[in-house]
């Protein structure tokens, strides 16, 4: 895993600006399912509890934290 696309879509997220995974794979570069990949891994490996709204029609954390390099970190309330 590129850690700079995962910094972006981290960003990307924080700003509520992913837009559909479609938009979001061409904002990165990347293919749909490359894109579906790095969310896997962050939901899988990092623990970063990533949820996509269709409503929003966007990319979300699901809860209050923050993404490390080693991990989500959850921020106490």
């Amino acid at each position: 895993m590129n850690i700079e696309k995962i910094s972006k879509i981290n960003q990307y997220i924080l700003k509520h600006q992913t837009g559909t995974p479609e938009n979001l794979a061409d904002k990165l570069d990347i293919s749909k399912s490359m894109l579906h990949r790095y969310v896997k891994y962050l939901k899988e490996e990092m623990h970063a509890p990533i949820v996509y709204s269709r409503l929003k029609r966007t990319y979300s954390y699901d809860g209050n934290g923050e993404l490390h390099i080693d991990g989500w970190k959850k921020i106490k309330a």
